[in-house]
């Protein structure tokens, strides 16, 4: 009995020390703080740095998982900068018939797989699609109506909030755009 108490404590002993040594291995998560800049903080030593490659231009969205920071650049571009190892990846954003600006925030998917965004194109409105893994855009949903204001990305699709005639209208689309 004396030995399988031993081997359990022994057990348990080693158990915890790989789990500290895997915990130790990956950095902490910075700390965000937004300004006029963005501001990083390291957890562990307190020092605090402003990280010019991820510039918030414009409203920047954490993804679900906390690990990516997503936002359109004032170049437009989508920008994701990953909060743990600072990798600043810059994806071409707007076709070439884009008329302006994109005029919303970014929406993340709630399986952090995915970002959308809000297109005024020439021939009217459209929701794009980023895929992270794939590295690729898509349309999501290609003909908006109204003039939208907001995508949003939930469980069950994506919600598209437009003015239309005067007031506001919800639309929630299925992510095959239906």
């Amino acid at each position: 009995m004396k030995h399988a108490i031993l081997c359990v404590l022994l057990l348990l002993l080693v158990l915890s020390v790989g789990a500290q040594e895997r915990e130790a291995e990956s950095p902490p998560a910075p700390l965000i703080f937004f300004a006029d800049e963005l501001i990083l903080m390291d957890e562990a030593s307190g020092e605090v740095e402003v990280w010019t490659d991820c510039a918030p231009d414009y409203m920047p969205r954490v993804s679900p998982n906390g690990e990516w920071l997503a936002l359109l650049s004032a170049d437009y571009d989508l920008r994701l900068c990953h909060l743990i190892t600072r990798e600043v990846h810059t994806i071409a954003a707007l076709p070439d018939t884009a008329m302006s600006r994109p005029h919303s925030q970014v929406a993340w998917s709630p399986d952090s797989d995915r970002v959308a965004w809000l297109v005024a194109d020439t021939d009217g409105f459209y929701v794009a699609g980023y895929d992270v893994d794939a590295d690729e855009i898509t349309v999501l949903i290609d003909d908006v109506g109204g003039y939208p204001q907001q995508v949003m990305w939930g469980q069950t699709g994506l919600l598209v909030v437009a003015q239309l005639d005067g007031s506001e209208a919800a639309t929630l689309y299925s992510t095959d755009g239906d």
